[in-house]
C-alpha cells in the first residue's frame, strides 16, 4: 500500500479532484479533510423527493410485479403519485391524523406501496408488519400483542384468510 506524505489527499493525483479535497495534517497527529464541494439543497422530506422524480420521470417504471395471470404489470412514477395522492386525500377525508395507526398485514405490493407513501404525504404514521410475526403463529399472540400496542385506526390485510 502506498503512503500519502502529510498534506496529501489519498485523491492526489487523479484527474479532477484537486479541488474536492484538502488535507492538513497538524503536528498532534489530527488529520482534518476539507471538503470544497458544495451539497445540492436536499428535499424536504420522503414525499418531496417522490413529487419531484414523479414531476420528472412521470412514464418510468417504478415497481413491477406479477400478476395473477403470470404477466409483469408495471407501475410508473405518474400512477403511482398520483395513486398515493388520491390515497392520502381518502385518508384525510375519513378523518385520520398524525395522532392515528395504520397497520400493515400485506406482502409488498403497489397497494402496500400506496398506502404506506399516501400515509407519508398526509402525515399519518404506518406500521408494516412482518410476516413471520402474522403469519407463522398459530395463536397469534405477537400479532395480538402489536395491535394492542398500535391500536391502529386502520388497517390494510392483503389476504383476510391467511391472518
Amino acid at each position: 500500500m502506498e503512503s500519502k506524505q502529510p498534506g496529501q489527499s489519498a485523491l492526489s493525483g487523479l484527474a479532477g479532484t484537486e479541488s474536492v479535497m484538502r488535507v492538513t495534517a497538524r503536528s498532534d497527529g489530527t488529520i482534518l479533510l476539507t471538503s470544497d464541494y458544495q451539497p445540492s439543497a436536499t428535499p424536504r422530506s420522503v414525499p418531496d423527493l417522490f413529487s419531484e422524480r414523479a414531476a420528472e420521470h412521470p412514464g418510468r417504471v417504478l415497481f413491477a410485479e406479477r400478476g395473477s395471470d403470470g404477466r409483469w404489470q408495471e407501475l410508473t412514477f405518474g400512477a403511482a403519485f398520483a395513486g398515493c395522492r388520491a390515497v392520502a386525500q381518502a385518508l384525510i377525508n375519513r378523518g385520520l391524523t398524525q395522532s392515528d395507526t395504520i397497520m400493515v398485514l400485506s406482502p409488498r405490493s403497489f397497494e402496500h406501496f400506496m398506502l404506506v407513501y399516501g400515509a407519508m404525504m398526509a402525515r399519518i404514521p404506518t406500521s408494516p408488519i412482518s410476516a413471520p410475526y402474522s403469519l407463522l403463529s398459530h395463536d397469534h399472540a405477537k400479532l395480538k400483542a402489536i395491535t394492542l400496542l398500535l391500536r391502529p385506526r386502520l388497517l390494510l390485510i392483503d389476504d383476510l384468510e391467511s391472518y
